[in-house]
Formats: C-alpha cells, structure tokens, sequence
C-alpha cells in the first residue's frame, strides 16, 4: 500500500492548511433537512481537494462522500469512503472538535484509513499490520488511567425514532445510576478516532453513514479496540450504529445500556 501511504502524507498537510486558510471566511452554505445537519463552505472545499488528488492518483476508484459524490458502490472494487468535515456543528461555530476522515475499502473490507485532528493539527492513519501512525511516527498507546470516560454521540439523535430516543436516554440514565463512568459527547467522529487511540474508553452512536465511522472504525480495529453494532454482531459498513470499547468489561457494560433487545 505504499502509494496509499504517500496520498496520505500528501493530502493531510494540504487539508490543514486549507481549512486554516478559510476559517475567517467560512460560511453554512447547504441545509440538510435537521436544523443541526448543514454544510459549510469548508466542507465542500475540503471534499473537492481529496477528490480531486484521488481522481488524479487513482483514477479507476470509486468514491463515497458526504457531499458531492453519495452514490459511490461499499461491496464492489475500491473505494474511498470520505467524510470532508465530521463536526460541522463544532466547525460553524469555531469549536475545534471535528475532523475529516478518509477510508479505503476493497469489495466492502476496509484496507486503509486516515483521520485528521484539526484540534493539534496532526494526522492519524494505519495501512494495517496493527500498527497507527501520527503523522510520520509510529503512535504509542498511553498509559491507563484509574476513570473510565464513554463519549456518547447525542448528535446521531434528532434523526432516531422515538423508540431509538426512548433507548438511547434509558441507557444514559444505567450508567449514571448504576456505573462510576464519566461521560461525555464532541458531537463528531473524532471520538471515533480517540478511541482508536485509547483516549477514552468507550463510544456509543446509535445511527450513522459509512463516511462518520469507516476510517475510524479501521484505526480502531488496529489498535485492538472491540467494534460491534448494537446487537453485538461484527460491525460492518452497513451497520446502523455501532459500540465500541478498550475493553470487554466496558464493552459488556455499554452493550447492557444500549443493545435494543437488552
């Protein structure tokens, strides 16, 4: 996958800056049926800039993004799976919890995947062999700490069904009640990647696209972090919503809050 590898060295760089560049300037552009589902200005440029490098690196792939090209095939051939800002919300109102992922997958299986932190302005990515990189160095896992901290992604909500609500605020309410957890929520898939790198220690969304999570989801499996959908199958590109933990006793714990037929 080297020449994977060089895109992603490449393109990072050029996303930060960019975004950096048109912070001053940026503006919602497109409203996207919830009030809380809109893009900006940044997100469409940064959605061109990574389609037009891949377009012009491998011209034969298919691309799957957010924006501007949402009929690309997940089962057949490669394919990029991009998410050009994940945190827009976060973004409009100059918030630095988002992020901009890109993923690979071959005939519906993940290869390769990148995430940019705009938040200290590095990037993380992995072309597998459990290993993550930052930037241009091999990533360590951090050392434990005593508390366990679950984000939980309030964002994916408004669009749930009732029932979908119902679930979600009863779970909220076990493991307040019923855990020490502490939890949290940056509204974005960039808790996706912090899991992947153990920053915290569990993460809970109930609904999403294939752009939200696929390149975190990668980064995750490489650093050894259980994925599941929420009835405890394998997680898939197709899955719905998804749980994952840095351990099977915090795994156990969120499956108990959130599965639906728990």
């Amino acid at each position: 996958m080297d020449k994977e590898v060089v895109f992603f060295h490449k393109i990072a760089p050029e996303i930060i800056e960019l975004v950096q560049n048109e912070l001053a300037n940026n503006k919602v552009i497109k409203q996207k049926g919830h009030s809380s589902n809109f893009a900006t200005k940044i997100d469409v440029a940064v959605e061109r800039l990574i389609v037009d490098n891949i377009k012009r690196n491998f011209p034969d792939d298919q691309i799957l993004a957010e924006e501007e090209h949402g009929d690309g095939d997940i089962d057949e051939g490669r394919i990029w799976i991009i998410d050009p800002i994940c945190g827009t919300g976060n973004l409009g109102r100059n918030i630095p919890n988002y992020c901009t992922n890109i993923a690979l997958a071959i005939d519906g299986e993940l290869v390769a995947s990148m995430v940019v932190d705009y938040a200290n302005r590095q990037y993380y990515w992995s072309v597998g062999e459990q290993k993550i990189w930052c930037n241009d160095a091999e990533y360590q896992l951090p050392a434990p700490v005593p508390s366990t901290l679950i984000e939980i992604d309030f964002g994916a909500i408004p669009s749930g069904t009732p029932d979908d609500r119902t679930r979600h605020l009863k779970g909220i309410v076990y493991l307040q009640e019923d855990t020490d957890y502490m939890l949290c929520s940056l509204n974005t898939s960039l808790s996706g990647l912090y899991a992947a790198l153990h920053k915290i220690d569990g993460y809970y969304c109930a609904r999403n696209h294939p752009w939200d999570i696929a390149a975190s989801a990668f980064l995750m499996r490489q650093s050894g972090v259980i994925l599941k959908d929420e009835n405890g199958d394998d997680w898939t590109l197709k899955s719905r919503g998804y749980i994952a933990a840095t351990s099977q006793e915090v795994f156990d714990v969120l499956m108990k809050a959130f599965a639906p037929n728990k």
